[in-house]
Parts: C-alpha cells; sequence; structure tokens
C-alpha cells in the first residue's frame, strides 16, 4: 500500500513539473532556421552562408534576389543581418507582406503572422549576411529589435569610432538609457568597415540602447594629430554634420571628447575642437546650414560636458550606480560589456574609472550651460528642468470624487498574456495534484484492512 502511495505523489510532481517546464519553453521563441527548407530561386551564393551566423560570410548581388523558406513549424519572425545598408525588402507569404529596409539597420526583425511559406526578395545591390527563421513566443536575447534614431533626444553622444561610447563616455548608456528610460542618441563622425560595424550595433544593445544610431560618411582613417585630421576631413564639413545632428534631435545634454583626443587621437581632438569652439553655438543660429536649418529648425543644447576636461569638473562613480534591469549590475561593469563587444578593439585598451591618466570614464567638466553651475556634481541633468525630458508625463489633473452611493465598483484589469499563462501553469498543477489525491483516497476507502484480530 505504501508502495502505491509514494508511487502516485511521484506521478503527481512529475506531471506538475511537466506542465510547468512545458508552458515556460514554449514561452520563448525558437531559432527553427535549421529545420527550414530554403530554395534560391534568383540571384547567386550559397545558402549555408546564410545559415551559418557568420557576419564574414554573405549572399550578395546587384541585381534581384529571391528565396523561397518553407517551413512544417509555424513562422512568427525573421531577423536578417546585413553587411551594408540594406535595400529595401519583403517577406511575403500567403496571407501577408511585410517590408523592412526602410530605416537602413544592419540588424532588423520583422514580426510574421505564422505562415508556413513565405518569399524573401529584393530588388538591386544587396549584402546578406544571415538569415534567422523564428517560432512563436518571446523573443531570445540575441535578436534586436531597434528603433528609428530619435525625434527627440535627452542626450546626444558624439563619439569618433565605435566603442569610444563606451571607453570615455563609460555607465552613461547603461545608466541612463537602459536603466532610467532617458533617450539617448549617439552619433558617431567615422564610418568604419562592416565588421566593426556590427560590434558597433552590438555594443549599444548590450547596454540598453534600442534608438538606432547615426553614422557619418567620414571614412575611418588614423591621424596622429589634428593637421593630419584636417587633411582627411574638412572642418567646415565636420561643422556641418554636427550641426545638423544637434538640430535634428534637439539633445537637453550634449557628450563629447577630451579636447586634448584622450590618448591625442586627431581626430578625437577635431571632434572635441569644432563642438565647442562653433558647432554647439551654429546649432543656434538660422543664418548657417540652411538645409538643416529648413528641416529641423535651430537648437540651443542646454548643457554640453567634455570627456576629462577641468574646469566645472564633476565626477560620476559608475561603480555606485547599480542596475535593476541589468540583473544588479552596476553601470561600470555593463560598460565593460559594452566594449567587450568591440572583438577587434578590446586588445587596445583598458577601462578605466577615475584615473585621469588611464582617460577615467567617470571624470568629466561641464563645458556650457544655459541652467546654471552644476553643485551636486553627480548628474548630467542636474538642474534640467523635468518638463524637457522625454520621460516626463504631465499630471492629470485629479477626478473629483462623486457620492459613495453613486460609484460604481470598477472591473478588475484584464490580466496580460503572460499572466493568464502564469495562472495557467498554476491551474494545470493543482488540478493534476488534486486528481492523484482524489484516485489515492478512492484507494484507500476500496482496499480492505487486514484483520489482525487472534482466533481462539
Amino acid at each position: 500500500m505504501k508502495r502505491i502511495i509514494c508511487f502516485l505523489m511521484i506521478i503527481s510532481v512529475l506531471l506538475s513539473f511537466s506542465v510547468s517546464t512545458s508552458a515556460s519553453e514554449e514561452g520563448v521563441a525558437k531559432d527553427i532556421t535549421d529545420s527550414c527548407e530554403i530554395q534560391l530561386i534568383k540571384g547567386s551564393g550559397k545558402i549555408s552562408r546564410l545559415k551559418d551566423g557568420k557576419v564574414s560570410t554573405e549572399c550578395s548581388t546587384k541585381e534581384s534576389f529571391e528565396l523561397k523558406i518553407t517551413s512544417d513549424t509555424a513562422i512568427y519572425g525573421v531577423y536578417l543581418i546585413w553587411n551594408h545598408t540594406p535595400p529595401m525588402w519583403k517577406m511575403e507569404g500567403e496571407s501577408e507582406t511585410v517590408e523592412g529596409g526602410e530605416y537602413g539597420f544592419w540588424h532588423e526583425y520583422k514580426a510574421l503572422s505564422g505562415g508556413t511559406e513565405y518569399t524573401l526578395s529584393w530588388s538591386g545591390e544587396g549584402h546578406l549576411a544571415d538569415v534567422y527563421i523564428l517560432s512563436e513566443g518571446t523573443l531570445p536575447d540575441f535578436v534586436q529589435v531597434w528603433e528609428p534614431p530619435c525625434e527627440k533626444a535627452d542626450f546626444l553622444l558624439l563619439p569618433t569610432h565605435a566603442d569610444d561610447e563606451h571607453l570615455w563616455f563609460g555607465g552613461t548608456m547603461p545608466y541612463y538609457a537602459g536603466e532610467l528610460g532617458y533617450k539617448i542618441q549617439v552619433v558617431y563622425l567615422m564610418k568604419h568597415t562592416y565588421d566593426r560595424h556590427h560590434e558597433l550595433v552590438n555594443g549599444l544593445w548590450k547596454v540598453g540602447v534600442t534608438n538606432y544610431p547615426v553614422i557619418s560618411e567620414f571614412i575611418d582613417k588614423y591621424c596622429k594629430n589634428l593637421a593630419k585630421a584636417l587633411s582627411y576631413y574638412p572642418e567646415e564639413e565636420v561643422l556641418e554634420f554636427l550641426v545638423e545632428n544637434i538640430r535634428r534631435f534637439k539633445p537637453e545634454v550634449i557628450i563629447g571628447h577630451d579636447l586634448d583626443g584622450e590618448y591625442g587621437h586627431g581626430a578625437h581632438i577635431l571632434n572635441a575642437k569644432v563642438l565647442s569652439e562653433q558647432a554647439l553655438t551654429v546649432a543656434n543660429n538660422a543664418t548657417r546650414f540652411q538645409e538643416s536649418f529648413e528641416k529641423y529648425g535651430v537648437w540651443e543644447t542646454k548643457k554640453c560636458y567634455l570627456h576629462l576636461y577641468q574646469q566645472n569638473e564633476i565626477f560620476i562613480n559608475w561603480k555606485e550606480k547599480e542596475l535593476s534591469a541589468f540583473g544588479g549590475m552596476n553601470a561600470y561593469d555593463m560598460a565593460q560589456k559594452g566594449y567587450e563587444e568591440h572583438k577587434s578593439q578590446v586588445a587596445y585598451f583598458t577601462m578605466s574609472l577615475d584615473d585621469r591618466k588611464a582617460y577615467g570614464n567617470g571624470l568629466f567638466g561641464l563645458f556650457s550651460t544655459t541652467v546654471g553651475p552644476d553643485v551636486l556634481k553627480n548628474d548630467f541633468l542636474e538642474n534640467i528642468p523635468e518638463q524637457c525630458l522625454t520621460t516626463w508625463v504631465e499630471p492629470t489633473p485629479p477626478i473629483p470624487s462623486e457620492p459613495e452611493s453613486s460609484v460604481v465598483p470598477s472591473e478588475p484589469p484584464a490580466s496580460s498574456e503572460s499572466d493568464n499563462s502564469e495562472n495557467n501553469t498554476v491551474k494545470y498543477a493543482v488540478i493534476i495534484t488534486a486528481v492523484c489525491l482524489a484516485v489515492l483516497l478512492l484507494i484507500l476507502c476500496l482496499v480492505k484492512p487486514k484483520d489482525k484480530s487472534i482466533k481462539k
């Protein structure tokens, strides 16, 4: 009898665990690319290059390209990795057509409605590195769902190269964007090779930036000093680029490079020089650069900080900024993780927090302000009115309460899909346990106890 009871209890626990585990696994979308049949209809290249997870291999064409994708499992998403700015592309199924490429995302995800056969196509030049086909469920961590560049930014970060944003600006992105939800727009002065572009977007996504970056057309070249940088990049063209982006994103705070270029890089020096000497004021001058003025108007930025600037200094201890959005890690460590995504660069620099000689990324100076000097000196947003920030929501005036007799009880809020899923899991587990216990009680009632009386 004891064996029967133990057996039933074990079955009950296993069934409950099975239901819970099954519900959990069903919640995350699966990469079903390998199980799909992918046929090349137009164009040239090896399909295996699109399924190997390597950006160093691709299918490229200067003409039309078409793939037919067939799956036994319903398809709920496609994630494409491109090696250059993509063409306009589309996924056509039996009952839907989804288009992409409009924002130039090198990493782009599009949701689909669950068909089993689609055609991926585009016209003109395209360089497709990888294709991921996804089932239904919450997206896995490797999928990046980018938003277009900001309409209005709280912060404008102006790194020169990919990786500068982590090394020199430290925990700014994980803290202010990833944790606090402010809009950060990153604008790079240099354009890199395709491999560093992938590192760039991977690094930004890692630290919580979701608005796609802006990258200039200035080709990256090493500049040992300012004179060499000016020989490659005309100062007026750099000024026009910076002014256009200040006007476009209308930031409350700008963060730029050290005037000495950190370790003396000429392009860093040029970036900081043009920003500090001209761009901040020219952006508010309607007589300069008419094209961007007519498109975006003028803008006066309230505060500008420069890395390692030795006047009006502030220190932000990124190691003290614990981030619930990143599992309790601090902003300094998250900046390090963002930098580690730049696999081609990590061997060249070591991150520092407060060592000026090692270019500490917690050290800044307030170069310009229209809202007064910093007092606390530990927050880029000190003195910025809340109403100017994208996170601010105007308070709703209180509604006068009605007499108690006329108040109608409100309905409870509808459960979210995830809440329903969790509730169903618990419900099924309880039902299974109850059934097993009922069977156990029934057996106990039916089994006749042995007669232990002694016959005389």
